[in-house]
């Protein structure tokens, strides 16, 4: 009866956890002109807005410890010679609650994820809602 109990409870907990990035909006300022944009939304969705290429790609988060990890696939350069590309990255993020800081990141290349690289420019997103 108490493991049911104990089951039970962890069952209820998990349901009423309350993910703190959805419906947040997140700015790095790459120039004066130049804006990117993370839009996390519901089911660990986010959005990514890459002003320099003027394209929203669509990607996945996930926490793991202390770490933000999100997952973009990026389609905006989708075609060289007429065969389509699509780049999927892993940026993994520090979050303080006012900011997102990406420390490193990993590409997925020839069918597997490559070697974690470490960001020496720390992208400084800054919580605006």
């Amino acid at each position: 009866m108490k493991v049911l109990l104990i089951s039970i409870i962890s069952a209820i907990s998990l349901f009423h956890f309350k993910d703190p990035m959805v419906n947040t909006i997140w700015k790095f300022n790459v120039t004066k002109t130049c804006v990117d944009i993370y839009k996390f939304k519901s089911n660990h969705i986010v959005e990514d807005y890459d002003c320099e290429l003027d394209c929203t790609m669509k990607g996945t988060y996930k926490y793991s410890k202390d770490t933000l990890i999100v997952t973009i696939k990026d389609d905006c350069n989708s075609e060289d010679g007429g065969k389509a590309i699509v780049d999927r990255t892993k940026y993994f993020i520090v979050h303080n609650g006012s900011s997102l800081y990406v420390i490193s990141t990993k590409r997925f290349e020839q069918n597997k994820w490559g070697a974690e690289k470490i960001v020496y420019q720390y992208s400084d997103f800054k919580k605006v809602k």
